[in-house]
């Protein structure tokens, strides 16, 4: 069974994070027992240890979606599923105000973002 579920994630573009996910089996199938992770129904990662991690550095937009760990053993299997948003990093995209204005003048100023 698992034991830790891995979480939903919401970050920004650039950053690292990790999916975790941990298992319990019964200690007589534990020798042949694996953690797989798979990324919208592809494997990304096979590990023997019943304790993974999934680190994924500097994420980008193409690494947003639906993450899930697969433990797998003689007697069956049991997968939990999370999903990995990741949304753009907010940018100034305007440029700032050049120029001279004589006191007393209105000044409108305006800023736009991405």
């Amino acid at each position: 069974k698992i034991t830790k579920h891995p979480e939903t994630i919401k970050t920004v573009q650039g950053k690292d994070v990790e999916f975790e996910c941990e298992a319990e089996v019964d200690p007589l199938l534990s020798a042949d027992a694996s953690i797989s992770w798979f990324k919208d129904g592809k494997l990304v990662s096979a590990r023997n240890s019943l304790s993974s991690v999934l680190p994924l550095q500097f994420v980008s937009a193409d690494d947003a979606g639906q993450y899930s760990c697969r433990i797998m053993s003689e007697v069956g299997e049991v997968s939990a599923s999370a999903e990995l948003f990741v949304k753009k990093k907010t940018k100034i995209s305007s440029q700032p105000f050049k120029g001279d204005k004589v006191e007393g003048e209105s000044l409108f100023l305006s800023c736009e973002f991405e």
